[in-house]
């Protein structure tokens, strides 16, 4: 015996009278399991719609991206030679201006649109070289980028979160400030808000 389709009278299917074929049963509207896909797809555009309304309505600054990783090196030239080899890319090394501290040198590789940053310090003094004497070579920090970098950080203070810049530190990169690792499960957060020019 053929199983019913759903919802169908459940009658059997009988010869017509005028052509001998079977009629097919009536089925009354889509399967379960696509409804409540329908409906799912329905209730994500309508929360969608209104999380966005509402931010814009409360000048909401939402983080737009994340712009890349930085991870902290001992020895910058061995680790970009290493890099290159395994990603198969040119790194492009960091203008001097592109840190909001002195004494940080670093270089980017773009991995099919994604950020890749080593950076290192010769000074045991800045927050790298003091992360490389604490921790060793690792992730240094995230880099999200911001609409307005002041305007993040006072939403960060908000939350409860550390900030460490009053007011947020300016230079030909742009505007920029960071979360404390110790409130992000011991990830630096580094909010960029980018120089128009690079935007």
């Amino acid at each position: 015996m053929r199983p019913r389709t759903w919802r169908s009278r459940g009658k059997r299917t009988r010869r017509s009278r005028h052509d001998g074929r079977r009629r097919r049963p009536r089925v009354y509207g889509k399967p379960p399991a696509q409804v409540s896909l329908t409906y799912l797809s329905i209730l994500m555009t309508i929360s969608s719609s209104i999380y966005l309304t509402y931010s814009s309505m409360n000048g909401e600054k939402m983080i737009k991206g994340i712009l890349g990783i930085n991870i902290a090196v001992k020895d910058l030239n061995a680790a970009i030679a290493r890099y290159e080899a395994f990603l198969g890319c040119r790194a492009v090394p960091s203008a001097p201006g592109a840190f909001a501290y002195p004494g940080l040198q670093g270089a980017r590789f773009d991995v099919h649109g994604f950020r890749l940053n080593l950076i290192s310090s010769d000074d045991p003094a800045t927050s790298v070289g003091r992360f490389l004497a604490k921790r060793g070579e690792g992730v240094f920090l995230v880099s999200v980028q911001v609409d307005d970098a002041d305007a993040q950080a006072a939403e960060a203070r908000a939350l409860g979160l550390e900030v460490l810049l009053d007011p947020s530190a300016r230079g030909r990169y742009g505007a920029v400030n960071f979360v404390h690792p110790r409130d992000m499960h011991g990830v630096q957060f580094e909010m960029l808000q980018p120089a128009v020019a690079e935007v």
